[in-house]
């Protein structure tokens, strides 16, 4: 939530996890930014942190902040009452106040745990002083940010297998970022898989047809790179067919984008093409702007392709969860600078005066642990969700089968659709999407709400459903569909 009262445009942001036992400890984490949107590096203060709903609550009350490198305080607090919690924090001096996203403290352990993260983060690492990558910072400094100033729970660096005659890509050191993934990586406490970009593109790959680009994720520490400049792997069917020797999926993103970038859903493969990324920087590929997207991708020009949007590739048959993420190049994961409206030398080289108008996303894992497996196989079998960025927390399940259930059978008639929502601010909308029309609205007005929705008409062909949230302060949440096939099975 993050309500903040300023005169003079710092702010604070406080992040803490979405779950925790009764009387084990939390790290609460509180950066703090300057009015330009960087984070403040030397903030120090005396803050006085709350919880309301909890009066036996462990770490409250006044504690004061030191100058941390990164921009971020940590703290350690306990929760002793079970339920939904918010964590408040004040610096009277500054007059700034901070909400916490919501935390459920459990007496029981829960079945699944929901885990926050990125895995779409360029990083401008440089290889015998040349440039690799368009983006900032190094390998370090991405993971050190995501993890302690971001609070992020996993991270994956997808940085571009090449770009043309601009920049030579990271295969010549691809074995430092695998490296990388090994060392930061601490299970229990961060996660990181290895993946990459496949940098297809008309204007990048002269004389090859435009068939968009997409990430490649491994499941363990290791992976080849199968370059999309490469003649061996230049087009979507060869590339699947290197894959499928790998424990690995991909995900499409900036889908409808325009020329050079958007997405072409005559090539996929279900086996590994297992989710779209449905929000980044970019915006919104769900749908396009005349259905209703209030994030359309590059609307000031020829963005928004029609016919390339997730809903079209659902419509051709496509078995795609959602998922989410920054395709940040500021060194800033899961926070984001670029859209506080930045300029300089940098930003107009890379993006041709074009700025990515729109905060990163995140995406929301619910997995058992936090290991490299759990959430590797988490995202692979689409319990997975993305937002804009906001911590909002989204269940959903169809006859009790869990969010990105593909059903190989018809359950039985009727279908009953459930969510329970956790918003960061007061709830605006929630809508059930099936097969791409909303045949269910419900507008709260409150920060929660549980949903029940018992589809009155059967279903003879094949069909999906999924729930869009949106909240008073225009974040947004999509759920991974839940897939039916049709009678005939």
């Amino acid at each position: 939530m993050n309500r903040v009262t300023d005169p003079r445009g710092e702010s604070l942001k406080l992040i803490v996890p979405s779950q925790t036992a009764i009387g084990q400890p939390f790290t609460v984490t509180l950066v703090a930014f300057l009015p330009n949107g960087r984070t403040n590096w030397h903030y120090g203060g005396t803050l006085h942190f709350e919880v309301l709903s909890d009066p036996k609550v462990q770490g409250a009350g006044q504690v004061h902040a030191i100058p941390v490198a990164g921009g971020a305080f940590k703290h350690t607090m306990r929760l002793l009452t079970a339920g939904l919690h918010r964590i408040s924090v004040r610096d009277e001096e500054r007059e700034m106040i901070a909400l916490s996203n919501a935390i459920v403290a459990y007496e029981d352990a829960p079945e699944l745990n929901l885990y926050w993260g990125d895995i779409h983060i360029h990083a401008g690492e440089r290889n015998r002083h040349q440039e690799i990558s368009d983006a900032y910072a190094s390998i370090d400094y991405n993971y050190h940010f995501g993890r302690h100033v971001a609070g992020l729970d996993f991270m994956a660096l997808s940085d571009h297998d090449h770009l043309g005659s601009w920049r030579r890509g990271i295969i010549p050191i691809w074995n430092r970022f695998k490296k990388a993934a090994e060392y930061f990586y601490r299970p229990g406490e961060f996660v990181t898989l290895l993946g990459w970009e496949w940098t297809n593109g008309i204007h990048l790959c002269p004389g090859r047809p435009q068939y968009g680009q997409k990430c490649v994720y491994f499941r363990d520490g290791d992976g080849p790179i199968f370059s999309a400049s490469d003649p061996g792997s230049d087009t979507p069917e060869k590339l699947y067919d290197h894959l499928r020797a790998h424990r690995c999926f991909v995900i499409p993103h900036h889908v409808s984008a325009p020329i050079n970038f958007y997405n072409d859903w005559d090539h996929h493969d279900p086996g590994i093409e297992r989710l779209v990324e449905i929000y980044s920087g970019w915006g919104c590929g769900e749908r396009s702007a005349d259905d209703g997207n209030a994030y359309p991708i590059r609307p000031d020009r020829e963005g928004d392709m029609k016919g390339h949007h997730v809903i079209d590739a659902l419509a051709r048959g496509h078995t795609l969860g959602f998922t989410a993420g920054g395709d940040t190049h500021d060194a800033a994961p899961g926070i984001g600078h670029t859209f506080n409206g930045l300029t300089g030398r940098f930003e107009n080289q890379r993006w041709g005066g074009f700025k990515k108008r729109y905060r990163p996303g995140l995406q929301g894992v619910w997995a058992e642990d936090l290991t490299r497996e759990s959430i590797f196989e988490s995202i692979y079998s689409r319990r997975s969700y993305g937002t804009t960025g906001a911590r909002i927390i989204v269940n959903t399940e169809l006859n009790g089968a869990p969010m990105g259930t593909v059903f190989a059978l018809q359950p039985a008639h009727p279908f009953t659709y459930r969510a329970h929502v956790v918003g960061t601010n007061r709830l605006k909308q929630l809508e059930i999407v099936r097969n791409g029309e909303t045949v269910y609205v419900k507008q709260p007005d409150s920060e929660t709400c549980d949903i029940e929705f018992t589809d009155p008409f059967p279903i003879d062909d094949r069909a999906y459903y999924y729930l869009r949230v949106t909240q008073e302060d225009s974040h947004m949440a999509w759920a991974s569909p839940h897939f039916l096939p049709g009678k005939a099975g």
